[in-house]
């Protein structure tokens, strides 16, 4: 298996230098570093990478947080920040590009280990309940009527794949009632199959 290829962008060449080199001893491939946004611009158009190390304040304040947006449009990889800034105004900035992770300095290699670890191993293997759940709250927002709690189980489970009998199995409801909950689901969603229910919340 290829070395996880990460984008580091630090416009201090030292602490730079600092973090190529505890990369390569955490056995991970470096792209760059780019000391300003330009430079990583042009690194994201030339090469693929896995995951973006990013300092927020590059030669502008929250010129970083800019690049993140950036990325997220060009190659939707997980980001992670490196700052020295924790005040209320810069988290703020920072949450509308949602980055995986926000790391202030100093950090450590044990702290950039774990954050890189967690953050590969969520990007790569997702929790698709959660994913899955979500997209349910955004559908139910936009049903004139929302999913009952008992209606979004069922769909979860339609979802996984599983027959009436089995929902009904799992949920310990009878099948019948397994039925009732289906019809009320497509009455409500305005949807007549599996796959258009499918369909419809990878859409969103």
């Amino acid at each position: 298996m290829s070395k996880p290829r990460i984008l580091v962008v630090e416009d201090d060449p030292v602490v730079a230098d600092d973090i190529c080199a505890c990369l390569a001893a955490l056995n991970y491939e470096v792209v760059g570093p780019a000391y300003d946004a330009e430079a990583a611009r042009t690194l994201c158009t030339a090469q693929g990478f896995d995951l973006a190390l990013l300092d927020i304040h590059l030669r502008a304040h929250g010129e970083g947080i800019l690049l993140a947006a950036h990325i997220r449009k060009s190659c939707p990889v997980p980001v992670i920040f490196l700052t020295a800034s924790g005040d209320d105004a810069t988290l703020a900035k920072a949450r509308e590009v949602r980055p995986e992770h926000y790391l202030l300095k100093p950090f450590n290699a044990a702290q950039l280990k774990a954050a890189l670890r967690i953050v590969l191993f969520n990007h790569r293997c997702p929790d698709i309940d959660l994913t899955r759940r979500k997209q349910l709250e955004r559908f139910n927002r936009l049903l004139p009527e929302a999913l009952s709690a008992r209606e979004t189980d069922v769909v979860l489970l339609l979802l996984e794949g599983l027959s009436n009998a089995e929902v009904a199995d799992r949920l310990c409801i009878s099948l019948h009632t397994v039925k009732s909950h289906v019809k009320r689901i497509f009455h409500k969603t305005g949807l007549q199959s599996r796959s258009q229910l499918i369909s419809r919340l990878n859409s969103l």
